[in-house]
């Protein structure tokens, strides 16, 4: 599937992704342009205040919508615990295929396993605005997109579902936090006409180079 690889191994380390090849000549590190205050700050921010919306947009909807309190019962712990496990064992891997999609079709994408969540690993280079589309998509398909539908089709769901799925969309956003902080290190550090490529756990760029 495009090029798509899912690792048998667990990841430990960082020689299991460059297997200790040298970093390409003229590779800047991007985390190096700036302090990790640049990174942190635009990510708990932005990631803060896309919540804030979701959060109180939806919890007006509802209101509007004059849903009933919702039922703790048999029913409620079932649709809660299905959605729970939906975001948490399923969700973070499809997380990782919409960021290996974006890449270079031609390119080899590794999809690896760490001890509590999942990441893509591929080295191809891409321009900066294949990076920022790269980096968004998740957020966009797992974030945006079920709000939008949630707001669709809120009156006819359950109240007790209506908050379940409200919830969730929320924690897939937070799951986008690190993503929110790598695009605005990119818009901010990496020039207009590099490519961008990742070498072991860090991201580097380089002028003047084709795709």
């Amino acid at each position: 599937m495009r090029n798509i690889l899912f690792s048998k191994k667990e990841f430990k380390e960082e020689s299991q992704l460059t297997k200790e090849r040298a970093i390409p000549d003229n590779a800047v590190e991007i985390t190096q342009s700036g302090s990790i205050i640049h990174r942190l700050i635009p990510e708990f921010f932005v990631t803060a205040a896309f919540i804030a919306s979701v959060f109180l947009s939806g919890i007006s909807l509802i209101k509007s919508c004059d849903k009933p309190t919702p039922r703790t019962d048999f029913k409620f712990a079932v649709e809660a615990i299905s959605v729970a496990f939906i975001c948490f064992m399923v969700l973070p891997y499809v997380h990782e295929i919409i960021h290996a999609l974006i890449y270079p079709a031609k390119a080899i994408k590794t999809i690896w396993k760490t001890s509590s969540t999942y990441f893509v690993y591929c080295e191809a280079e891409m321009s900066r605005k294949r990076m920022v589309l790269m980096l968004a998509m998740p957020l966009v398909i797992l974030g945006f997109l079920p709000f939008v539908l949630w707001v669709i089709f809120i009156k006819s769901l359950s109240t007790e579902l209506t908050y379940i799925l409200l919830i969730a969309d929320i924690y897939m956003i937070f799951t986008c936090l690190s993503d929110i902080g790598a695009i605005w290190i990119t818009l901010r550090f990496v020039p207009k006409d590099a490519k961008v490529f990742s070498y072991g756990a860090h991201y580097y760029y380089r002028e003047n180079e084709e795709e």
